[in-house]
């Protein structure tokens, strides 16, 4: 199927503006910027290999590559490329050039892109050029996968200064599937970067953090995390966090602290009465602007609702049902869980319990075990996708079946007739 125009343009918005993160098979992928692109043989897995971080800037104007590595069933990226517009000046993108030997990567397969679109991020700033491209067929026999060129960028040089970095940020992969990948693992370049031995630089390394969930109202206990640097000194790394939901999870609400110099904290403070998923990213960068990012998800979530039950009474060897509701707002109500208990197994057994209906509006049927009387306590559960949860119970009465007139009226009456045949008769009962 071949994607219009309209459509990767959409694509490309909504994957710049995604406030979700996925964990599709490009998530352990990366991108590099390669400074020097008269090698290029290189790996199909993330090395170094013909990635050279460093350049001399000995001329007014370079070429560098924009490389993607280790990819799986690539279909569209977006990357933002960043620099000093005081020491670079952009002048121009392309795809490939192939009387040079570069090819495209989306091209690998024998595909066709729907078309390379290069530009400023903001015509004022000058400061970030972003790129982005699609296969133009929704097919998965040509989505490449391995290493390769996404574009290629021409600057002009206006200082010969040490330390000028070309820096990579919002790098996102869309497989075949449509499923949207952030790229943490990146490789940044610089020119001149040899003056403070940057040459050979490796990256920074940041420990995996898992989501979190927190109900509204609250905030995280503190995340902890590590990061480490070859070349670094660990307390010279620099620590930039990032929300992607200023509303649910402001930047300022962030709040970073360090143990030792490898080990990290970051604890945050959701907006109250708010709900929602914010994707946070960390971004540990260098002495030589080198950076990785770490993101999770931090996911605000309301306890799910259960109506309350009164008080309930049934005949021994008689079943009951009593109705109630359910509610979330995050998760949807037939995938909450509902589970129950009984205080005296002897009376009503667990398993004599059952919960009947979907959605909203639920049945809770008892059958008391056979032949027996008294009071039980019955807790009703209701557990949503995170695990959070809450309850209500009510007590149930069973009594004895009266097939003996012992109401206190049927009494009542029964000596009236007692007393009125012996006025009658004058017989004495």
């Amino acid at each position: 199927m071949k994607k219009s125009f309209i459509f990767f343009v959409s694509l490309i918005f909504l994957v710049l503006l995604s406030n979700h993160s996925w964990a599709g098979p490009n998530k352990v992928a990366g991108c590099a910027v390669d400074m020097d692109i008269t090698t290029i043989d290189y790996d199909q897995i993330i090395s170094q290999k013909d990635i050279e971080q460093n350049i001399e800037g000995n001329t007014n104007e370079i070429w560098i590559g924009i490389i993607a590595q280790d990819v799986i069933n690539l279909d569209t990226y977006t990357v933002e490329v960043s620099f000093d517009p005081d020491r670079l000046q952009f002048i121009q993108g392309a795809e490939e050039n192939p009387f040079g030997g570069i090819g495209n990567i989306l091209k690998k397969n024998r595909g066709k892109s729907i078309g390379f679109q290069v530009g400023l991020k903001d015509n004022n700033l000058k400061d970030t050029v972003v790129i982005a491209n699609a296969l133009a067929y929704s097919n998965k026999e040509e989505a490449p996968e391995g290493s390769g060129f996404l574009a290629l960028l021409q600057f002009r040089i206006i200082d010969n200064k040490p330390n000028n970095f070309i820096s990579l940020q919002q790098v996102s992969y869309v497989d075949s599937d449509a499923i949207v990948d952030p790229i943490s693992t990146i490789s940044n370049g610089v020119i001149n970067g040899g003056v403070n031995n940057c040459v050979g630089n490796s990256l920074p390394e940041i420990s995996n953090i898992s989501d979190r969930v927190v109900v509204t109202n609250s905030s995280t206990e503190n995340i902890n995390f590590t990061v480490n640097d070859n070349e670094t000194d660990a307390s010279q790394l620099n620590v930039k966090i990032t929300s992607n939901n200023q509303t649910l999870l402001p930047d300022q609400n962030i709040t970073s602290g360090s143990i030792s110099d490898t080990n990290r904290t970051i604890s945050v403070i959701p907006v109250n009465n708010q709900r929602g998923i914010a994707t946070i990213t960390i971004q540990i960068s260098d002495e030589c602007n080198a950076s990785v990012n770490e993101t999770f998800d931090l996911i605000v979530n309301s306890t799910p609702e259960i109506s309350s039950i009164p008080d309930q009474t049934t005949k021994k060897n008689t079943p009951i049902e009593i109705s109630f509701t359910v509610n979330d707002q995050e998760t949807s109500l037939d995938e909450l869980t509902i589970s129950f208990n009984s205080t005296k197994e002897d009376i009503v057994p667990t398993e004599n319990i059952n919960i009947i209906g979907t959605g909203q509006n639920r049945l809770i049927s008892i059958t008391p075990a056979v032949d027996k009387v008294g009071e039980v306590i019955i807790t009703i559960t209701v557990t949503d996708e995170y695990n959070e949860s809450s309850s209500t119970n009510f007590k149930l009465s069973i009594s004895k079946i009266d097939n003996n007139c012992n109401s206190e009226n049927e009494k009542v009456t029964i000596k009236k007739v007692i007393y009125y045949l012996q006025v009658l008769s004058g017989i004495s009962f």
